[in-house]
């Protein structure tokens, strides 16, 4: 087992179970939480943070890669927000209209954005109807649409976001209907234009993860009985692995690469697998120092009698050099009358490792 300690940790305000975004240099991280409060957590040249709210609630956000400047969709207008990190108003657009005849239950408007590594442009995704999806790109001078795409909506009405794929001119676009499924796109830019093709071998999964050489990526099938390792492009399935913790404990939602040969997978229960994408096998397990792999009832004291190891972390995700990982900060009260313990209102904290510690921890 690999065990990890002695991380940069942050302790938020907030929840950041919603959203984690952030650049790779200067390393920066932009956790959020929906009811309207986010944080400025820079790792570099010494830890530090800076706290955030905003008026209305948070559907999506965006750093700048160069610029003190964050992208926001927020949630129930879909309008698109542009703030400075003293939180004042750079620009804004409101969601787009929906055609007549829209569903009454249909808000529309705008579900997700992304910056491009170079800051010159801004990915924009909305709801157009109800069975289609725009992807609008935006200059980042005066911030008007330079070119748009409309990709049809299988499911209607779906939460689309934006996904890395570490090549400059492509991102992943995820569209998730809950259990009425999931589909990607590749949305591909050509200079100042765009197109949009859809993706046949991803269907019901995760969004995919790039390995840092862009040339292959990972993804998990909806029941997370399957790990999937994908040459691209085009893409091609090349191995999968199925979750070494059993049925009861299937690969989660979180994953992300080491480097081009390793990579680690989240279980449902919080459990750092530690994949060789080569042979996909499973050739280990991360620890975290005080989140390590227990029995749940030592978590979750509600749950006595309940044996099976887990772990309290949220996810993980990778930025820049960075390995992020994401747990709660529970502060548990006295029992009340009823013999249950009382929380504060939930917090998360953030752990961040340098990539390079943990293949040192994994070549030892």
């Amino acid at each position: 087992m690999l065990f990890l300690s002695e991380a940069i940790a942050f302790e938020l305000d907030h929840r950041a179970f919603c959203l984690l975004r952030g650049i790779p240099c200067p390393p920066l991280l932009v956790p959020a939480a929906e009811e309207g409060r986010l944080s400025l957590c820079r790792l570099t040249p010494e830890p530090s943070i800076s706290q955030m709210s905003v008026l209305g609630k948070i559907a999506a956000v965006c750093p700048h890669p160069s610029k003190p400047l964050l992208a926001l969709i927020e949630r129930g207008s879909g309008k698109l927000l542009l703030l400075g990190f003293d939180g004042l108003p750079v620009f804004e657009e409101a969601a787009p209209r929906l055609p007549k005849g829209s569903p009454a239950w249909m808000t529309g408007g705008y579900t997700d954005c992304q910056f491009d590594v170079s800051g010159t442009y801004l990915l924009c995704a909305a709801n157009a109807s109800e069975d289609h999806v725009e992807i609008q790109l935006r200059e980042t001078d005066r911030w008007s649409v330079v070119s748009r795409a409309v990709v049809a909506d299988p499911f209607g009405a779906s939460l689309a976001s934006f996904h890395s794929t570490a090549r400059p001119d492509t991102c992943a676009l995820w569209l998730a209907a809950g259990q009425d499924g999931q589909c990607v796109f590749w949305v591909m830019r050509d200079g100042g234009s765009l197109r949009a093709t859809i993706e046949p071998c991803l269907k019901n999964t995760v969004p995919p993860v790039f390995s840092p050489s862009g040339d292959e990526f990972l993804s998990v099938d909806e029941l997370g009985t399957a790990l999937q390792r994908y040459r691209y492009p085009p893409a091609e399935l090349l191995g999968v692995c199925e979750s070494p913790y059993g049925a009861d404990d299937p690969f989660g939602t979180s994953l992300c690469y080491l480097d081009n040969s390793r990579a680690l997978a989240c279980s449902s229960n919080g459990r750092i697998a530690v994949v060789d994408t080569r042979s996909m096998r499973v050739v280990g397990e991360l620890a975290i120092e005080g989140h390590e792999p227990r029995p749940t009832e030592e978590y979750y004291p509600r749950l006595a009698g309940d044996r099976s190891l887990r772990t309290d972390i949220s996810y993980i995700e990778r930025v820049g050099d960075y390995l992020i990982v994401v747990h709660p900060l529970h502060r548990p009260r006295e029992p009340g009358p009823d013999g249950r313990l009382k929380f504060e209102v939930w917090r998360d904290g953030m752990l961040c490792f340098p990539i390079s510690c943990v293949l040192e921890r994994h070549a030892a």
